[in-house]
């Protein structure tokens, strides 16, 4: 089970009625989500540790950083539509069980990235901030209906920059990852997806007007076993540790 719809996607997919992309779907966003498990948009806990009860109870720590319930529970709020739309019922008490397994998953695999990243000194502009926060604002209609779909989805303006923040950090480290890497894509690899998508639609376009949407496809999931093999070593040499009901598990 996949959440496929991040928080600020939630924003900005309000505004476009449905989704862009060719035959072959452009896996960007799923590498990013691959990379976090879940999940594009950030929350972080204060450095303190957390003990508690509800909603300040600590579920979870990454090199010492607490992970509350409050922020599980505010993740899952932020995607519950999508979790509907794709039929997962987290009133049910074991569907929910492993909504929140995934969900602190996704929570401690973006502070690793986030903390590598900043080792490999990867910043953000506070130009490319406005640029991103200006293209979102721009989608919608009226400054009320902007401000009323970031209440709904439990962002202020200042918490949205914040996300998008760490979202572009998190884009520049998986372009790192690429370029590291130097992918290259074959034209036998390109033929081959060609024909697989050719026996599920005989009326795809010829191949050399998809070839670039091939080859993009082709690299990016190349990228996605890159992005996964480096956030598990990421979390292997982390010091995880997970509470779930009474139970403490050491990653």
């Amino acid at each position: 089970m996949e959440q496929q719809q991040t928080s600020r996607e939630s924003v900005t997919a309000t505004t476009n009625g449905k989704s862009s992309g060719g035959l072959f779907r452009n896996l960007l966003i799923i590498i990013v989500l691959l990379l976090l498990a879940g999940g594009a948009y950030f929350y972080f806990s204060s450095n303190a540790k957390t003990d508690g009860e509800g909603e300040n109870q600590t579920v979870a720590t990454v090199n010492g950083v607490a992970i509350t319930q409050k922020d599980v529970d505010d993740r899952i709020e932020r995607t519950r539509e999508t979790l509907l739309t794709q039929g997962t019922d987290i009133s049910d008490p074991t569907v929910r069980a492993g909504v929140v397994e995934q969900t602190i998953t996704q929570i401690v695999n973006e502070m690793l990235v986030l903390e590598d990243a900043k080792r490999s000194g990867i910043t953000v502009t506070g130009e490319e901030i406005d640029t991103e926060f200006a293209n979102i604002k721009a989608r919608f209609e009226s400054e009320e209906a902007f401000k009323t779909e970031l209440a709904k989805n439990y962002f202020t303006e200042e918490t949205l920059r914040v996300n998008i923040e760490r979202e572009l950090i998190t884009q520049k480290y998986v372009q790192k990852i690429s370029a590291d890497a130097q992918i290259e894509v074959t034209e036998d690899e390109i033929t081959a997806l060609y024909a697989q998508a050719k026996e599920q639609n005989a009326d795809i376009p010829p191949l050399e007007d998809v070839r670039a949407e091939a080859e993009n496809q082709i690299r990016n999931q190349k990228l996605a076993v890159l992005v996964s093999s480096a956030v598990e070593g990421l979390r292997a040499d982390a010091d995880i540790v997970i509470t779930k009901r009474d139970t403490v598990i050491t990653q």
